[in-house]
């Protein structure tokens, strides 16, 4: 949630050499907070698989995941 109570949702590709880096929980909190102005967060760790679907349509899926 943001200071003004707009919720954020985010996700990160993983580590995977020569296409993403990855956040570890710190600098994706950091990020949030920094960039987003978000002052509470949940982490939920979905490994590979991550995906974010708004109204059962994907928005954003992990490069892992790509052509399945």
């Amino acid at each position: 949630m943001t200071t003004n109570r707009h919720g954020v949702f985010f996700t990160v590709d993983g580590r995977q050499p020569g296409r993403s880096e990855g956040l570890s929980v710190g600098e994706a909190g950091r990020l949030l907070r920094n960039d987003y102005g978000v002052t509470d967060a949940l982490s939920l760790d979905g490994g590979g698989s991550t995906t974010l679907a708004i109204f059962a349509e994907r928005q954003r899926s992990s490069a892992s995941n790509c052509g399945r």
